[in-house]
């Protein structure tokens, strides 16, 4: 037990280290990259293709500039004051996120299945973590960056070496209160290019949290997603998550290559799309 212990709290304390210098240059950079940001067009939902190769727009910095302009309504400021502090100049804009096809810790992959008999492909957009005090929304992650692991070596009360890791990172997505299932028409030659190929675009405007009896309020948020190591499991993982407030007009599936879209539906709607309503 002592044994156990003893790991655990070191890879504890040289966590607590890297987070502690991690968050003090997220800062540093957030400030930069904001003074120098420009907020994109409103994305035009009537197009019919999308650019080769389509990033979307940059959440990051998005995130950065929404969070130094728009900061969040702290114990100080009356109601009155910050639903019109924010409502007098939220961005009216619509905007476009390609979600990352990620592969790491604490990144939830989307779910396809497709189903021959009725030639339907189904996507299910999973959450990625708890939507505690943000009023049951959910948070769909969009992109990560600073994804890094160590190795470390720890050393019991005895003097023995234990091998450990720690891993971390920085998740940008938005928070919604929107339903995540989608379902398209799809033949079988088609639904094999799709799952290969396929992004995900959300198409958004900014809906800040404006209820102030939940813990964060405002147009953006941050929270700390944690796990500590184990014996059975010896790595320590630390991901900080930064959403902004959105409610989701529609999602598309395109072809990330190729910027063809297969369909564009709204996100409330019950109804299976056809790809060939888009591109004809």
């Amino acid at each position: 037990m002592k044994y156990k212990v003893c790991f655990i709290v070191m890879l504890l304390i040289i966590g607590k280290y890297e987070i502690s210098i991690g968050g003090n240059k997220s800062k540093v950079e957030s400030k930069k990259s904001h003074q120098n940001f420009i907020l994109p067009k409103s994305f035009d939902t009537s197009i019919t293709v999308l650019p080769k190769e389509y990033k979307g727009d940059d959440i990051v910095s998005m995130y950065n500039y929404l969070s130094n302009k728009y900061p969040s309504k702290d114990e100080y400021e009356t109601k009155e004051a910050f639903e019109s502090r924010i409502n007098s100049n939220i961005p009216k804009a619509i905007f476009a996120f390609v979600r990352d096809r990620v592969d790491g810790i604490r990144w939830s992959k989307e779910r396809l299945e497709y189903n021959p008999e009725t030639e339907t492909m189904t996507i299910d957009i999973p959450e990625d973590i708890s939507g505690r005090g943000i009023d049951k929304r959910e948070i769909i992650k969009i992109k990560r960056i600073g994804n890094t692991r160590k190795d470390l070596i720890g050393k019991n009360i005895f003097g023995g070496e234990v091998n450990g890791s720690f891993y971390k990172a920085d998740d940008y997505g938005v928070c919604t209160d929107s339903n995540r299932k989608i379902r398209i028409k799809e033949n079988p030659e088609e639904a094999r290019v799709l799952k290969q190929d396929y992004g995900l675009l959300l198409i958004c405007k900014i809906s800040p949290n404006m209820k102030t009896e939940t813990a964060i309020r405002g147009v953006t948020g941050k929270g700390l997603d944690t796990k500590a190591a184990t014996m059975d499991w010896p790595t320590l993982i630390v991901v900080r998550n930064h959403f902004i407030f959105v409610s989701i007009m529609e999602i598309w599936v395109f072809n990330k290559k190729t910027g063809y879209i297969y369909f564009k539906d709204k996100l409330y709607s019950d109804e299976i799309s056809d790809n060939k309503k888009i591109n004809e």
